[in-house]
């Protein structure tokens, strides 16, 4: 017989008469063994602080806060504030809300005293309380993510603690993925989720502000490349990012037209060359210029025209080099492979 299976029937029934004699949870009553057992009541206790632990969840709104009250008058309180215990000093982990109603109503408000063994024992204690609270699936999971910030608990802290029982386990899992990263963007703005804005529009926004800011980076890299001038400028607070941007372009596409422009001069250079050359290898054309040049009036336009003010010798000299070079040109454009084999 194992040896072992006495001390888990009486932990078992001990779980079990705690969820029933005090309406915990199964991992409430668990945790209240891990703790010590058996909770300490108290009518009154020295002013304490809040453990950050119960920053997780919202105050509630005066609104609330007066229906709670008129609750408590009525019915008396139901559940204690509970004070929980680490090294010796003692904060208050869950009842905010209970504490400021009785103090509006007069009536005494009682404590349960918990001795914790360390942080994250209280959190995962705070954690475990999240379903019985009036909120979002939203709220929940921010909750859990302000408790625990980083995925990397195991045990009583694990990511799984807290999950509402209507919740499948994938579906609770994106949750918290999504509120830890809301969380890390922007805590405002996951305050803002703690006390009831969407959790999946804030997570949007997260991600468009993220995007955002990894657009601006990329296009002051842009600047610190090709526009130093219109960084200094947003750097100075001169200019925003998206008018430095925009004239950037602007002087890249005047750069650009500049460019095009001599392009199409050239080409336009070299096309008429192209048409013009090889008719002065034609000796009915040759013949018929020289008749026409023996006319002043047309020999005079034609070196106007060409804008020629050189030596007759230096002319033929520059003629002769230019319709070489260019014969060689069009020659290594139709034929790559033959590029630099002049000799």
């Amino acid at each position: 017989m194992n040896e072992r299976a006495p001390h888990r029937a009486v932990a078992a029934d001990a779980v079990g008469a705690l969820m029933e004699s005090e309406g915990l949870t199964f991992p409430e009553a668990v945790m209240r063994l891990a703790n010590g057992g058996a909770k300490q009541m108290d009518k009154k206790v020295e002013a304490v602080r809040t453990h950050p632990a119960a920053e997780a969840y919202r105050l509630m709104e005066a609104g609330e806060l007066e229906e709670l009250a008129a609750s408590i008058k009525a019915h008396g309180l139901r559940d204690p504030i509970t004070v929980g215990i680490i090294g010796g000093e003692r904060w208050i982990v869950d009842g905010r809300n209970r504490e400021r109603a009785c103090e509006i109503t007069g009536v005494q408000a009682e404590y349960e005293m918990i001795e914790f063994r360390d942080e994250d024992a209280l959190r995962a204690f705070v954690a475990d309380r999240n379903e019985r609270r009036n909120i979002t699936s939203g709220q929940k999971a921010m909750a859990h993510a302000m408790l625990f910030p980083e995925a990397k608990h195991t045990g009583r802290g694990n990511k799984m603690s807290g999950k509402p029982d209507n919740l499948g386990t994938g579906h609770w899992k994106n949750l918290v993925s999504q509120a830890r990263a809301v969380l890390a963007h922007s805590e405002p703005m996951a305050i803002r989720v703690r006390d009831g804005f969407p959790l999946s529009e804030a997570f949007e926004q997260a991600k468009a502000e993220r995007a955002a800011a990894l657009s601006d980076e990329a296009r002051k890299e842009r600047l610190r490349d090709q526009g130093p001038d219109l960084l200094s400028l947003v750097e100075e607070g001169r200019m925003t990012i998206a008018e430095a941007i925009a004239a950037l372009v602007q002087r890249q596409a005047e750069a650009e037209a500049v460019e095009r422009s001599k392009r199409d001069t050239f080409i336009r250079l070299v096309e008429g060359a192209y048409r013009s050359l090889p008719a002065f290898a034609n000796e009915e054309f040759v013949a018929g210029f020289r008749q026409r040049l023996a006319d002043e009036p047309f020999r005079r336009t034609v070196l106007d025209r060409l804008l020629i003010d050189k030596e007759p010798s230096q002319l033929e000299a520059d003629i002769h080099d230019g319709s070489v070079a260019f014969a060689l040109l069009v020659t290594e454009a139709l034929n790559p492979s033959k590029k630099g084999d002049r000799s």
